[in-house]
């Protein structure tokens, strides 16, 4: 009899080895952030390749900061397998666990070390694979290497989701005006009606938010009701040689506008509305004949940097000329009505926030023309149905940053040179949406070299993205393409 029982004792030891855990139970070992990332006494400098598996879709986050959803291929104890879907193309990841360290194997980043330069002095760390919880997340991404601020702009405040979704489970209200920080962007897009007449397009960006109480918050917000953090720095002028000091001013009304305009100034528009045109009719040594400006040679020999004339057609145009470093914002969502707009010999010029409105005294459709002017750009804004009108007179480069185009009939960016390639300058768009638009194609080249990264082109119709002349260049890089036809 004791025999038997020691057989039976020994027989259950022997099946306790071989049970295996359950599907769920093996997840659930894995829950929690895979990072690969460069860290030294305890000071995470850069996170280059995250993995965050919280359900059975795992978050891919790549060191563009671009974020993929995937799937759980296969699960084990010691080891399990991912795949993404990244630019239209699988990648394949597989995690080994080695008692209480993790190693990534697969398509990951080749680069074994980083450079960072902090305080005038250069460090190489290794990088190491870390897994961390959910609320750890901070330690990787609220860095000075890898931080990026975006602002809520809904003054009812916007939705966390636990997913990119809007069925998704609501884990808080982020309050109006308050700053997160973007983990990633994804390339999940949607268009949400907010009422019967006003459709809006975005895609859903991974943030966290550190509430009142100080807890850590991570989760997912819709894109359409935030700001990016961008402004006149983020413009490529050189600076090296100016007083640091910046001037900054508060416009209420279209007097102060002009009355402050310079250079190295930011002007903050207080204004719900401000009429541009119609002050500057109002003075008449501001009205000037087209003919007496030379848009190939001098722009400064006018006794005037801004006034207005007649563009020949019967319409109206203002022009500002010879203006360097100077940012144009809102932080009220400020409307600016004013003519097609000529910027003569500027350089250096942003528009951040504010909504450009085209009047009906203008007789083209374009809003911006550029001569002999570099570095344009224009963030968080909206235009609808106002081209843009290339010369080859526009020597650099003009930026588009978080901005959304819609309900345009003609074609958004339309070149009038033939200018040898030598000569071609650049436009960069990031960040944007192209939405609800129908003509024949959206973008018509001859002397640009157009750069379009992660980015939307979707519910529009039209017959061809973009024509090319000449040798203009158009590039896409991790930009959404979808439902469109004519």
């Amino acid at each position: 009899m004791r025999y038997l029982v020691l057989i039976y004792i020994l027989g259950l030891v022997s099946c306790s080895k071989e049970v295996k855990k359950t599907p769920e139970e093996l997840y659930l070992s894995w829950k929690g952030v895979y990072t690969k990332c460069e860290y030294s006494k305890n000071k995470i400098y850069s996170a280059r390749t995250t993995f965050i598996i919280e359900s059975m879709q795992p978050v891919f986050i790549n060191s563009d900061k671009n974020e993929y959803l995937g799937k759980i291929t296969s699960i084990e104890e010691k080891e399990i397998h991912l795949s993404f879907l990244v630019e239209g193309k699988e990648q394949t990841h597989k995690i080994i666990k080695k008692d209480s360290l993790f190693s990534p194997e697969g398509p990951l980043i080749t680069k074994d070390s980083l450079e960072i330069e902090q305080n005038n002095w250069l460090k190489k760390e290794k990088f190491s694979i870390l897994k961390l919880s959910k609320d750890e997340l901070p330690r990787i991404f609220n860095t000075e290497y890898n931080r990026n601020l975006v602002q809520v702009t809904s003054k009812n405040g916007l939705v966390l989701r636990t997913k990119p979704t809007i069925q998704s489970e609501k884990i808080t209200t982020i309050p109006y005006q308050s700053e997160v920080v973007l983990m990633a962007r994804t390339d999940v897009y949607h268009k949400i009606n907010l009422s019967k007449q006003n459709e809006v397009v975005g895609n859903w960006l991974h943030v966290y938010f550190k509430d009142e109480k100080g807890t850590f918050n991570v989760g997912y917000v819709f894109d359409y009701f935030v700001n990016l953090d961008y402004d006149i720095y983020d413009l490529p002028i050189d600076r090296s040689s100016e007083d640091p000091d910046r001037e900054y001013v508060d416009v209420y009304t279209a007097k102060q506008f002009f009355d402050n305009l310079g250079d190295m100034v930011t002007l903050n528009i207080k204004a719900k509305q401000l009429d541009l045109l119609s002050y500057l009719k109002q003075r008449e040594s501001l009205e000037y004949d087209r003919d007496y400006f030379d848009f190939s040679i001098d722009y400064l020999d006018n006794k005037s940097r801004y006034g207005y004339f007649e563009d020949g057609d019967g319409g109206l145009q203002m022009f500002l000329q010879g203006y360097y470093d100077m940012e144009i914002t809102t932080d009220n969502a400020s409307v600016i009505k004013l003519p097609t707009l000529e910027l003569l010999g500027c350089f250096g010029v942003l528009f951040n926030k504010v909504r450009l409105k085209s009047i009906k005294e203008s007789s083209r459709s374009a809003i911006i023309f550029g001569y002999g002017t570099e570095n344009i750009g224009f963030s968080n804004m909206t235009f609808y149905n106002q081209s843009f009108f290339m010369t080859g007179r526009l020597h650099m480069a003009i930026q588009f940053e978080t901005c959304n185009f819609l309900n345009y009939r003609n074609t958004i960016l339309q070149s009038n040179t033939d200018a040898p390639p030598t000569e071609y300058f650049q436009v960069y768009i990031d960040n944007s949406k192209f939405w609800n638009n129908n003509t024949n194609e959206l973008f018509n080249l001859k002397g640009e070299n157009v750069s379009l990264t992660n980015s939307f082109v979707g519910f529009n119709k039209y017959q061809k993205l973009y024509r090319e002349y000449n040798t203009a260049k158009f590039e896409v890089k991790n930009t959404v393409i979808r439902d469109n036809k004519k």
